[in-house]
């Protein structure tokens, strides 16, 4: 009885180990097949984002490669255009050079020698600089305005706009000093001008016209627009650009209106100011510019030899892309 009770025993035990064994194996199969389901999930994801890598890497490449010659063609044309802009602005400065500019810096530069010799001022106490041209954005674009000589001293930078008008020059007329003679705005239309700004009309006679008959006696008028306005406004941009340069070691830069017609005979020739603006020098005869630039130097000194030097190196080296200002 015992044999069998053990007998029964030892069956149980063997199907309960048996058991346990098919279990094991069982979840070891289970486990084999999920860690292989896993595996073969992880590599498919893998080789997913591989290909999307891929895919990604090859339309940035594309992209940068479009970009890059986009840019190629952008700086190629940049260049291009540059070198256009100076070629033009060359041209423009050798084709600029009006006759009575040249005249004036032949007789600024006299007057210089002239104080060098009488001991007043050394060779670095005044640079002449003729047609300066600063370069400035507007509307997208890039423009240059002209200055006709730049005069630099120790106690200044003066702006010299000059006018070769021939004829008798009314500056700085207004409907209100115009009186009863305001009818000449009205026939020159300068009247939507002087609204706003002062006007400037000029009487020549027919011997002062080339290619007309004096004996017909007739007069001209021209009118136009301030051109005290246009020295004040080349001045402030000479100003601007140097600002922009230099920093605030830059006072600002002084407006002088020349208008520069030797005339012969003062009954119809020679300027007749009644402008009120006092922004503006003005200056009607080659003796009043050189008294003027005389008195400058007893005024309080603003820069060194030195600081002259390099406004001077500024405005010969002007790029005229890099250092264009915004309007």
């Amino acid at each position: 009885m015992m044999y069998a009770i053990i007998g029964v025993l030892a069956v149980a035990l063997i199907a309960t180990i048996y058991m346990i064994y098919r279990q094991s194996k069982k979840i070891d199969l289970q486990k084999k097949m999920l860690t292989e389901k896993y595996q073969h999930e992880m590599a498919a994801t893998i080789e997913k984002y591989r290909d999307q890598q891929l895919t990604i890497e090859e339309e940035f490449h594309r992209e940068v490669m479009e970009i890059k010659e986009n840019h190629d063609r952008e700086t190629a044309f940049f260049r291009q255009s540059v070198s256009q802009l100076n070629r033009y602005i060359d041209d423009v400065q050798s084709y600029a050079k009006k006759s009575s500019n040249v005249s004036t810096y032949q007789a600024l530069y006299q007057l210089k020698q002239r104080w060098i010799d009488e001991n007043k001022i050394l060779d670095e106490d005044m640079i002449i600089m003729p047609n300066v041209f600063i370069p400035f954005y507007t509307e997208d674009r890039i423009k240059t305005c002209r200055v006709d000589h730049l005069i630099l001293l120790p106690t200044g930078i003066y702006s010299i706009e000059e006018k070769h008008w021939k004829g008798k020059i009314i500056h700085g007329l207004t409907d209100k000093n115009a009186k009863e003679f305001s009818f000449l705005l009205d026939m020159v239309q300068a009247k939507p001008f002087i609204q706003v700004y002062e006007q400037t009309l000029v009487f020549s006679s027919a011997s002062t016209v080339e290619g007309q008959d004096d004996s017909l006696g007739l007069l001209y008028v021209k009118a136009y627009a301030d051109p005290a306005k246009e020295a004040w406004n080349t001045a402030k941009m000479v100003s601007r650009f140097l600002v922009s340069k230099m920093g605030a070691i830059i006072n600002d830069v002084t407006p002088i209106l020349y208008f520069n017609h030797q005339h012969q005979d003062h009954s119809s020739e020679g300027v007749i100011d009644l402008s009120k603006d006092s922004s503006v020098i003005r200056v009607g005869h080659e003796k009043e510019l050189f008294s003027l630039l005389e008195e400058q130097f007893d005024r309080p000194m603003l820069y060194s030899r030195e600081d002259l030097r390099k406004i001077k190196e500024n405005l010969e080296h002007i790029h005229y892309i890099r250092d264009s200002i915004e309007m």
